[in-house]
């Protein structure tokens, strides 16, 4: 039979084996522990609210484009070298010129966008405080070594002594309201003087509560738990919406530049055509066919257009950098944007004007995302309400407890072994019962609750009326836009005839310079109003889209590329 000393020297020993070699994980190993059980809690939630989308990554990419462009074109920085940038450094003006489509533009902005990255960072916030609370329901282990010296000089001699006590125990908390706690204890004792005996502790012990009235239920126990759950819920809808919002936005602005950039081309044609016609009345003033007076003014005119054309340039560029300091790229990077983008618009012809309102509403009251965080937080209302109702309860609970053995400390070895004996053990149970008589803030938590159960409701209604009106705008600035862009089509048509019209009733001395120079006027403002036209048409297509929670963006800020003629 194996000694009991042998046994408790066996587990101390074990015991300082496992807590030494569990006491050596690394902060890194701590770190992927839990954003493995984070990350799986995200692509749960994502599996049933947002299906379809690629896994979940919280940090930024390691080399994002604005570190690789300002070493590839040489660009001035002061943090180069913090930026750790791998691509060789060039001399500046040696490379080519960079050229960005939309998509470009997407994955850049996502790459960069503060706000993007910091709606990522609250779904994995969310992530770890669901964690936590899934960790009170798991069953938590506790472990402690100790070594204790002892003086105890009130007697007349002397006592001094040393101890080593090793302890284990787990606690589990039930989702139903129960709590069990498990204890076991081995100390190792020695005295320092007089006969330096020694001596063995065991001693265990185990609870049990259980509520039976208030606390009792697993809907109760479990709310921080179904909050948490839902507040990572909400995080996820939040990112999905951001990623469109932010998708939109980086479209209008792309959009805003190429805009500009076909209006400036529009003013050069001018400016060309205008050259034209200066040249050909001061022909016909030569020929004694054209009066001065007409001359200067086509002169006039020419410099009108040249001062204009200089703005135009100015104002392209300016609007660039902006769009640059937007994406996160350095101002001064030599980039340019892809045109065949804003051409694909100004050549389409599949411009829908009329889209079933109806179909519109019930689609938009299906799919926005704000709408279903304002239904569910209704829902958390009412379950907060259940709570607070609760607490208002009288308190009854079930205990009992069980222990054996007994503790050695550092002066107390000549007590002898202690160990473990049922037949001996301590043993008790009893109900605890709580009177609610004072009860002022559970009281005012539950009319607060109340309150808050209204708030959430008015709050989803106004949820409600908000989807259906921004909808019926998006529909209006759609078939607006839409028509729009078909009179503008027309405008320019009208116009260039009028150009060509005018010139030749000049030439033949039926028309003044005037004349010309108005019509010259109406078509480079027919020429600018139909870009508007389609960028406004292709902003309206989003914005509707954007309403009715349709626009499919990925993880990298790509875009399907949506038009209302194809799904509707």
């Amino acid at each position: 039979m194996v000694h009991p000393r042998f046994r408790a020297c066996a587990v101390t020993g074990v015991a300082w084996i496992l807590s030494a070699l569990t006491g050596c994980r690394s902060p890194e190993a701590h770190r992927r522990e839990v954003d493995q059980a984070a990350q799986q809690r995200i692509d749960a939630a994502r599996s049933m609210w947002a299906p379809g989308t690629p896994r979940f990554v919280v940090e930024r990419p390691s080399e994002r484009f604005r570190q690789r462009l300002l070493s590839i074109q040489g660009l001035p920085s002061r943090l180069r070298e913090a930026l750790s940038v791998t691509n060789p450094v060039v001399p500046a003006g040696t490379a080519d010129v960079v050229r960005l489509t939309l998509r470009d533009c997407l994955r850049i902005a996502f790459e960069n966008s503060r706000e993007y990255q910091q709606a990522r960072e609250d779904v994995f916030a969310a992530a770890l405080d669901f964690n936590m609370e899934e960790d009170a329901f798991r069953t938590s282990f506790l472990g402690l070594l100790k070594l204790d010296y002892a003086e105890n000089r009130s007697g007349q001699d002397p006592v001094r002594g040393a101890a080593g006590s090793s302890e284990v125990g787990a606690t589990q908390a039930f989702k139903s309201g129960a709590k069990l706690g498990v204890r076991l204890a081995v100390d190792v004792a020695k005295l320092l003087t007089g006969d330096r005996d020694s001596a063995f502790g065991l001693f265990s012990d185990l609870s049990l509560s259980v509520p039976l009235l208030r606390g009792a239920g697993r809907d109760i126990v479990t709310e921080p738990l179904t909050q948490a759950e839902r507040n990572l819920v909400y995080a996820i809808l939040d990112l999905e919406r951001t990623k469109r919002s932010l998708a939109v936005e980086v479209a209008r602005q792309y959009y805003a530049v190429l805009e500009q950039a076909a209006q400036l081309r529009n003013q050069e044609e001018n400016l060309r055509g205008i050259e034209l016609t200066t040249r050909r009345a001061e022909a016909l003033g030569k020929a004694g066919r054209l009066p001065e007076v007409q001359v200067n003014l086509s002169r006039q005119q020419e410099l009108t257009a040249r001062d204009r054309l200089a703005s135009a340039r100015e104002g392209v560029l300016g609007r660039l950098d902006q769009f640059k300091v937007f994406l996160g790229l350095p101002a001064d990077a030599r980039v340019e944007l892809d045109e065949s983008d804003l051409h694909a618009l100004l050549t389409t012809s599949n411009m829908v004007r009329s889209v079933d309102e109806a179909t519109a509403l019930r689609t938009a009251l299906e799919r926005r995302l704000d709408l279903q965080v304002a239904l569910e937080k209704l829902e958390d209302a009412r379950r907060h309400v259940r709570i607070a109702e609760d607490a208002l309860r009288a308190g009854l609970s079930l205990n009992a407890s069980a222990s054996s053995g007994g503790r050695r400390g550092a002066t107390e070895a000549a007590q002898g072994d202690a160990q473990l004996n049922l037949n001996r053990g301590r043993y008790g149970a009893g109900l605890q019962w709580d009177w609610p008589w004072e009860r002022t803030r559970e009281q005012t938590a539950y009319r607060k609750s109340l309150l808050a159960l209204e708030a959430a409701a008015r709050a989803a209604e106004a949820a409600e009326e908000r989807v259906k009106s921004e909808v019926r705008a998006a529909l209006r600035a759609l078939r607006q836009s839409a028509n729009v862009y078909a009179i503008q089509q027309q405008a320019v048509r009208l116009a260039q005839r009028r150009v060509a019209s005018t010139e030749l009733l000049l030439e033949a001395g039926r028309a003044q310079m005037r004349d010309v120079v108005e019509a010259r006027d109406a078509l480079l403002q027919a020429q600018n109003s139909l870009v508007s036209a389609a960028v406004a048409y292709r902003m309206a297509e989003l914005e509707f889209f954007r309403a009715l929670e349709m626009i499919p963006v990925r993880e990298d800020g790509s875009m399907e590329d949506v038009h209302v003629s194809e799904r509707f």
